[in-house]
């Protein structure tokens, strides 16, 4: 999910009356509309928020299904199933917005962890002593790189921090620029840690989290991957919550199930926003959806100007059992882990082997008395005959395919925040740190 850091820094003085488009309502365009409210409140400015939705929900990559379709079992997060403490404007909204942070799913249930290379099971955490596996010092300086990172992150939420107009010159203020020109391997590799513990324990992690491996995501990224020194909730219900809220709150205008078609005009007069069947005159467009993704018509200068963006495509696969873990078969254990992360080491072999066939499968708690629900994330279709591999007993089953988080190598460079006067791109931030918060976009308060 995104990081939404300062993008208010650049708005100019709101005019006696302005008019506000903002494209997408997921958790960057939501939080964008939240924060204008705000600044309403606070300053007595007179904004008027349009949001446009092309799906027929508020919540982006944060929604949830029923098992069954049915109402009366817990909702089964899809994509965006947890935040942590340290996103302290989503930490601080479920407390303000009236909602009930609770466990994530399946935390209850003290389920085994291990990771599978496709061939075999490398780490069973119910059998394995990972200090004696991979070495103290690892753990501890991996634990303190992650410790680092995020002391550096937190001072977002402070004044520490110094104005800035470029994504890099933030990254410098919170001395990430070493993380950005190395792989997460490479990093980790200068710092001592094994590369046994890298390729395998936290490539499960990468994976789970980001869909990528340790040798591919930047260090940053990489590192916000992995476990965090902070308590883990969701919202009770759904996450996606936090963002129907901010959207009520803010009185916006929601034009759901409307693609936006084009945005001309622009410097010297109105940005025109045109759905097709209508054309709209605004003040300030921010765009909080992937540029590319969208389709939208902008001036060449605009389109020109934002660098491709390619995504991870996630295959997300749930189906319930009333198996208590996986057969022994698949995984040629007795009684499997119900989380297993996997690793790709078998592809790193010479010559390669085939590696696994999913990212993660985990058992995500209980939905009856007799039933749980079973996760799986993966870049390819898992067919019935695949699921039934895994368990004889398979009730319900559902399939989402959605590009889910952009791929992260080391940045060359980072997309311009602000692409032309009144025009501003929230997922700009997304190649930097691709963590969902609403956090700095409470900065509109003082430009507006």
């Amino acid at each position: 999910m995104r990081l939404i850091v300062g993008l208010f820094t650049f708005l100019p003085l709101a005019q006696a009356s302005s008019k506000v488009a903002i494209i997408g309502a997921g958790a960057g365009g939501s939080s964008a509309a939240y924060w204008i409210k705000k600044a309403k409140e606070r300053f007595g400015v007179n904004v008027d928020i349009d949001i446009f939705e092309k799906s027929n929900y508020i919540g982006g990559r944060s929604t949830v299904v029923y098992p069954y379709n049915d109402t009366s079992y817990r909702p089964v997060e899809l994509g965006a199933s947890i935040f942590i403490e340290a996103n302290k404007n989503l930490w601080r909204a479920a407390d303000e917005l009236g909602l009930t942070r609770g466990p994530n799913e399946g935390d209850s249930e003290n389920y085994g962890v291990g990771v599978w290379d496709g061939q075999k099971v490398v780490l069973n955490l119910e059998t394995d002593d990972i200090v004696a596996k991979y070495g103290s010092a690892s753990l501890t300086k991996v634990d303190n790189l992650i410790a680092n990172m995020y002391d550096s992150y937190v001072n977002i939420y402070t004044t520490k921090i110094p104005r800035w107009q470029k994504i890099s010159h933030l990254a410098s203020s919170l001395r990430f620029s070493s993380l950005l020109p190395q792989t997460l391997l490479t990093y980790l590799r200068a710092n001592n840690v094994s590369d046994s513990y890298s390729t395998e324990l936290l490539e499960g992690e990468t994976r789970v989290t980001y869909g990528q491996t340790v040798d591919s995501i930047y260090a940053l990224e990489g590192l916000a991957s992995l476990s965090p020194p902070y308590e883990i909730a969701t919202i009770v219900g759904g996450n996606y919550q936090v963002f129907e809220r901010f959207v009520q709150y803010s009185g916006a205008t929601v034009h759901l199930n409307t693609v936006v078609k084009s945005i001309l005009g622009g410097p010297g007069g109105p940005w025109i926003l045109s759905t097709g069947t209508k054309t709209f005159n605004f003040d300030y467009i921010i765009l909080a959806a992937p540029f590319h993704q969208t389709g939208i018509l902008v001036p060449p200068s605009i389109a020109s100007s934002i660098p491709a963006q390619p995504y991870v495509h996630l295959h997300v696969t749930l189906f319930t059992t009333t198996q208590a873990t996986y057969n022994s078969a698949y995984f040629n254990l007795t009684t499997p882990p119900q989380v297993m992360l996997t690793t790709t080491n078998q592809a790193r072999q010479d010559p390669p082997l085939p590696g696994p066939k999913f990212n993660t499968i985990e058992y995500r708690g209980k939905i009856s008395e007799t039933e749980s629900i079973v996760k799986i994330f993966s870049t390819e279709t898992i067919s019935d005959r695949e699921i039934h591999g895994f368990v004889d007993n398979v009730g319900w089953i559902y399939r989402k395919e959605w590009d889910a988080y952009p791929y992260l190598p080391p940045p060359k460079s980072f997309p311009p925040i602000k692409l032309a006067d009144g025009f501003y791109y929230v997922n700009a931030f997304e190649p930097q740190v691709y963590v969902d918060d609403g956090d700095g976009n409470h900065r509109i308060e003082k430009r507006l």
